[in-house]
């Protein structure tokens, strides 16, 4: 539900003094809309509003909202986020026109999620071209793209063709690089080695 969803993010924005990046998806399986009690078809609209109605209770008290599938009025949520309405929401869509548009219209950018680099290029492309089209400046755009192991031979992690597999969708055009942590720790001895990895790549793309 958007009111809990502004609450819970909201909160974790002053916890963690402005440091929250949400991203959202719609996901594909129907039977979790069905124990959700939610409509599965609408799923895209309903994101768009869910985004827009946490907008207004992050930047005013009361906030009222009225929508297709979300409404409100004189809603009281507290305490604001340190980033106030334009914390980053990122939308996990998938790389069409379509779905550009629909980040253009209310995301802050775009988390990506197996696509290959090529294709990655010619699309990022035209979500700039759909972020101008709705008189947003592209250069602002966050690319969250999701960082999978290389492994070698023998199923471990090649560390240095992962790193240069990093610095291939930083060039492209990635702004943020999150790790699958479970390719690449298979116990938990394994975590303090990811991060090192992980401070010494940040270090390494500037």
């Amino acid at each position: 539900p958007a009111l809990l969803l502004a609450k819970q993010l909201a909160t974790l924005d002053v916890l963690s003094n402005g440091r929250v990046t949400i991203g959202l998806g719609v996901g594909w399986q129907r039977a979790e809309y069905e124990a959700a009690g939610m409509a599965f078809d609408g799923r895209f609209g309903l994101v768009e509003e869910m985004v827009l109605a946490c907008r207004q209770l992050w930047s005013r008290a009361p906030a009222s909202f009225k929508g297709a599938h979300i409404q409100f009025e004189n809603f009281h949520s507290l305490p604001f986020p340190v980033q106030g309405e334009r914390l980053p929401v990122l939308l996990g869509f998938a790389p069409t026109d379509r779905n550009f548009e629909r980040i253009a219209r209310v995301g802050d950018g775009w988390a990506v999620n197996h696509v290959e680099i090529d294709m990655f290029t010619e699309r990022l492309a035209a979500l700039r071209d759909a972020f101008v089209r709705q008189g947003r400046d592209p250069k602002a755009i966050e690319i969250d793209v999701q960082l999978v192991a290389i492994k070698d031979g023998k199923g471990a992690v090649d560390w240095r063709a992962t790193r240069e597999a990093a610095r291939g969708w930083a060039r492209a055009g990635a702004t943020m690089l999150t790790p699958v942590a479970l390719q690449f720790c298979r116990s938990p001895d394994d975590v303090e080695r990811l991060i090192d990895w992980l401070v010494s790549l940040k270090a390494a793309l500037g």
